[in-house]
């Protein structure tokens, strides 16, 4: 794969009724998207691959592109956790790529934050207001905007082990020493709860093309044309696309 992330994303939609006329408010199309992620990292621009690493205070901007009008999200989810809306900023207007130009997302990019393992990016494009296109993922990404979620503390000390028992009451000797105490008893261990899914990563997740690389096992990934990303849009104009990378902190 080439050092940058190309994706051309086309949506192929059935806009015409039985006679043949443009249904009124159907999304148009076929419509490209081109994306690229740039890391920044001690002064310096690198392109970056999905699958790629990232670190601790790297700063990364996407970049997106689109033949036609459309409504863009970008959202976060952490190794650790932490669940944040990028694009738009909170108490910001939505935020709408024009037609044929170039829009980096967020202006500023962010900054990696939290702890080592497998960051997510959801890039969510809308050829209409997404509030009327999909409801549902709308309220999804209001949620969290509402509600940002923090990740864990990746520097949280962790428990010491239990001191071992006296010497001679390991080796199950006696003799002179202090009393020898019996050993405990064994005790089951209560049984795990599940972890309950998140239900905001689960609501993009199972919507979206993925364009990771071991994460993608058992869902619908972005075709490939040469160095190129396929995908297509749904019925209703809206597309979620998932890119996965690598966090190896500092």
């Amino acid at each position: 794969m080439r050092n940058h992330l190309v994706m051309s994303l086309a949506v192929a939609l059935t806009t015409t009724s039985c006679t043949g006329t443009k249904a009124p408010d159907a999304p148009a199309g076929p419509v490209a998207i081109t994306l690229e992620i740039e890391r920044k990292s001690k002064g310096a621009v690198k392109a970056l691959s999905v699958g790629d690493k990232w670190k601790t205070g790297d700063r990364i901007a996407v970049s997106v592109a689109a033949e036609e009008n459309a409504e863009a999200y970008l959202l976060f989810f952490g190794a650790d956790g932490a669940e944040r809306v990028l694009v738009p900023g909170r108490g910001r207007p939505d935020v709408q790529l024009a037609a044929g130009q170039g829009t980096r997302l967020p202006a500023g990019g962010f900054e990696v934050k939290g702890c080592s393992g497998v960051d997510r990016l959801f890039l969510v494009l809308s050829q209409g207001p997404l509030s009327l296109a999909d409801p549902k993922l709308y309220n999804a990404v209001e949620r969290i905007q509402r509600w940002e979620k923090k990740g864990r503390d990746c520097n949280a000390p962790v428990a010491p082990p239990p001191a071992p028992l006296p010497a001679d009451v390991a080796a199950g000797g006696g003799g002179a020493g202090p009393a020898e105490v019996p050993p405990p008893i064994p005790v089951a261990p209560p049984p795990k709860k599940a972890e309950p899914k998140d239900q905001n990563v689960t609501t993009f997740a199972s919507r979206s093309v993925c364009a990771g690389r071991d994460e993608c096992d058992g869902r619908r990934q972005l075709k490939t044309t040469g160095d190129a990303y396929v995908a297509t849009f749904e019925p209703g104009g809206v597309a979620v696309i998932e890119l996965s990378f690598n966090h190896v902190g500092r």
